[in-house]
């Protein structure tokens, strides 16, 4: 993290299990420390969100304050032209997974006794 230029590492303050209301407290706490112009570092994507949506909610909360993202073992970096493509096709990928679970929320139709499903 000091590689990579940290001015105030929380790495140590935050739980191993993400997920946990201590881990959502030091968060909000990160979030609120960045202004404009600040960047979010993390070690990895799993260190900082529980799914692909809780990353692009992060990460909008971010941009809201002016301030960028980036990973250093993932291809995200909202402060590059690159970093910002790989956070759109997640944004897609995210979507696609949305709209795919809301069209088979209810799965396959209860079949009668007797029928098979092929």
């Amino acid at each position: 993290m000091q590689r990579a230029g940290a001015r105030s590492p929380m790495s140590r303050s935050v739980p191993a299990r993400c997920g946990s209301e201590s881990c959502v407290f030091v968060l909000a706490r990160a979030i609120a420390a960045c202004g404009a112009g600040d960047v979010l570092v993390v070690v990895r994507l799993d260190r900082l969100a529980r799914s692909v949506r809780h990353l692009l909610d992060v990460i909008e909360q971010l941009r809201g304050r002016g301030a960028g993202f980036r990973s250093l073992a993932d291809p995200i970096d909202t402060t590059t032209p690159q970093g910002v493509f790989s956070l759109q096709v997640l944004g897609a990928v995210a979507e696609l997974e949305r709209r795919t679970v809301i069209k088979n929320q209810g799965g396959f139709p209860a079949g009668r006794i007797g029928d098979s499903l092929m």
